[in-house]
């Protein structure tokens, strides 16, 4: 029988923590060793599940898009996040908040453009270059290109749906003249849903914990001990 040992690993769940996730886990705390009122401790209780379920449907949203094309149909689905984390050059800490996270904080980012099922496309950004819309435009352009290498995108493609959040890369002029330029040149529909940062790019998020997983520093210590992660 195999002597197994649970722990946490502390390669998971140090993304950013959501301002929205952090108020209401914070106001609901208060309110709870404040020994409030059961009606007031609940409303943040449903403040929380409400927040959830708002970005949930975005999810499901963007999930039927990727899903259509799966299919191998007209429509090529693609979903970008940029990764700025400790784990891309040191090991980690604690969990941060986006409402206090500086954007000075990490040394390294990683910029991916998914096509679930069909291409992966992560470049690295150096400490002595910047983030922001060159950076992001410059991975999209690349990515494509790719995808067109490839042969995954084709004259039969009709639709391209771009899923990405909020970011530098993103909220900017540039950005946009790309699309304006990639649609005039291709003759193909791009759809752009451009969501809140922090939850609305989930399969970027799984690769990202992938590396995680790969870069964690206790890998070598929780396989010895034939650790089950949680």
């Amino acid at each position: 029988m195999a002597d197994l040992g649970m722990c946490g690993a502390c390669c998971r769940s140090a993304y950013k923590e959501c301002s929205v996730c952090q108020e209401n886990r914070l106001k609901k705390a208060e309110a709870i060793a404040a020994g409030d009122t059961y009606e007031n401790i609940t409303f943040w209780t449903k403040k929380q599940q409400q927040h959830v379920k708002w970005f949930k449907d975005q999810r499901y949203a963007l999930e039927a898009f990727r899903q259509e094309g799966a299919r191998g149909g007209n429509l090529v689905f693609e979903q970008a996040d940029k990764c700025g984390d400790s784990c891309l050059y040191l090991p980690g800490g604690g969990r941060v908040s986006s409402a206090n996270t500086s954007k000075w904080s990490y040394h390294v980012a990683l910029q991916t453009n998914i096509y679930p099922g069909k291409l992966i496309n992560a470049f690295l950004l150096l400490p002595n270059l910047t983030t922001g819309a060159n950076f992001g435009a410059t991975s999209f352009l690349f990515s494509l290109c790719n995808m067109i290498k490839y042969g995954l995108i084709t004259k039969e493609t009709k639709t391209i749906m771009r899923g990405s959040d909020g970011g530098s890369e993103n909220v900017a002029f540039t950005i946009h003249g790309v699309h304006m330029a990639v649609v005039r040149m291709t003759k193909k529909e791009l759809i752009w849903a451009r969501l809140p940062p922090d939850h609305s790019h989930d399969y970027c998020d799984r690769y990202f914990s992938a590396l995680q997983r790969v870069s964690c520093p206790c890998q070598k210590s929780h396989a010895k001990r034939k650790c089950l992660h949680i």
